[in-house]
C-alpha cells in the first residue's frame, strides 16, 4: 500500500523581523548605550527589551544585519552606514537620504523586488501572488512581508508616486478663486499754489482717484477752506 507523502511546509525566503524605520530606531538605542563599541549578542538584545534566549532578540539582530547596520557574530557593534546615518543631523541632508535608500535595498528579496518592479509596485493581489508563485513565500507570512517592504519603501521615499485617492483629491479641488487686482495708476507730481506774501497752498496725492474720490475730496477741500479763511 502506498502512503501519501507528508506534506512539506513551505519556508519562505529570509526577509527583515522589521521595517527601516524601526530598525534605525533600535539601532539608535544600542548606539546610545554602548557608542561605538562590540557587545555580546544577548547584551544588545537586553537593550531592546528581549532576554537572552527571546527570538526576538535574535530577530532583531537579523533584521539590522539585513539592512547593513549591524556587523559582527561574537560580538556585534553598529556600522559605519548606521553610524553616519544616525549622526548626520543635518536638514535635509542629501548624503543621509541616500544612506536611508541604500539601506533600504540590502535586503536580497527587497533588491530583487526593486529591480523588477522599481517605484511602481503592482497591486496587492498582483505582487501577493508573485510572492508566492516566484519568491517561494509561504502563504502564511507573505503579508508580513508586503507591510515590511511598503513601509521601507515609503520610509526611504522610494515610493514617490502618491496615492491614487490623494491623486483623484488634488486634481477634483477647485481652483482658488482670482483675487482682486489692486489698481495700480500713474502717480500725479504735486501742485503748488502761490498765494500772496509768500504764502502758497501743496497738493499731494499717491495716484489718480476715481470720480467718486474725487467728489469726496471736493467735500473735503470746501471743509478746509473754511477752517483756513481769516474771518
Amino acid at each position: 500500500m502506498d502512503w501519501p507523502e507528508p506534506r512539506r511546509k513551505v519556508r519562505s525566503p529570509s526577509f527583515p523581523f522589521i521595517g527601516l524605520r524601526e530598525a534605525l530606531d533600535r539601532a539608535r538605542t544600542f548606539y546610545e548605550a554602548e557608542q561605538r563599541n562590540a557587545a555580546r549578542p544577548e547584551t544588545a538584545a537586553a537593550h531592546w527589551g528581549y532576554s537572552a534566549k527571546s527570538s526576538g532578540g535574535k530577530q532583531t539582530i537579523a533584521a539590522l544585519r539585513a539592512f547593513g547596520l549591524l556587523e559582527g557574530d561574537v560580538m556585534v557593534k553598529l556600522s559605519g552606514r548606521a553610524l553616519r546615518i544616525l549622526l548626520d543631523e543635518r536638514e535635509g541632508s542629501e548624503e543621509r537620504l541616500r544612506l536611508v535608500q541604500q539601506a533600504a535595498l540590502m535586503p536580497p528579496v527587497h533588491a530583487r523586488l526593486w529591480e523588477r518592479y522599481g517605484a511602481e509596485l503592482p497591486s496587492p493581489q498582483t505582487l501577493r501572488l508573485s510572492l508566492i508563485l516566484d519568491e517561494g513565500f509561504n502563504e502564511n507570512s507573505v503579508d508580513d512581508f508586503l507591510t515590511e517592504y511598503r513601509e521601507t519603501l515609503e520610509y526611504a521615499r522610494l515610493l514617490t508616486v502618491p496615492p491614487r485617492e490623494e491623486k483623484e483629491a488634488r486634481t477634483e479641488r477647485p481652483a482658488a478663486p482670482p483675487q482682486p487686482q489692486p489698481r495700480i495708476s500713474a502717480q500725479v507730481d504735486p501742485v503748488v499754489f502761490p498765494l500772496l506774501d509768500g504764502n502758497a497752498v501743496e497738493f499731494r496725492i499717491r495716484r489718480k482717484v476715481s470720480p467718486e474720490e474725487a467728489e469726496d475730496l471736493r467735500l473735503v477741500f470746501e471743509l478746509w477752506l473754511r477752517k483756513i479763511v481769516e474771518r
